[in-house]
């Protein structure tokens, strides 16, 4: 996800096989893998999978950023912001 949100941000890096991406943003790309996940996010026999929408909202809220940022939309240093609700996997231990 992180390669193709870059691709999608940042034209310059595209290769000219990908030039076809043209009209692509992240609001695009959040709606279609939305679309596609909605599914998975609600399968009944996995209801682990609901907590990892909000994961995947907070990565494309901060691509939005990034890509307003990039079209020089907003000056400064792009917000960023971290969900607090995130649990820390059992084998990251602790957090601290």
């Amino acid at each position: 996800m992180k390669q193709i949100l870059k691709l999608v941000i940042h034209t310059d890096l595209r290769p000219p096989s990908m030039q076809q991406l043209e009209g692509v943003c992240v609001a695009k790309l959040e709606t279609a893998a939305m679309e596609a996940l909605s599914n998975f996010f609600q399968d009944p026999t996995k209801p682990r999978n609901a907590g990892k929408q909000p994961i995947l909202k907070e990565i494309f809220k901060v691509a939005r950023a990034e890509e307003k940022f990039t079209r020089n939309e907003i000056g400064g240093l792009p917000p960023r912001t971290v969900l607090t609700a995130v649990r820390t996997p059992s084998w990251a231990g602790p957090a601290n």
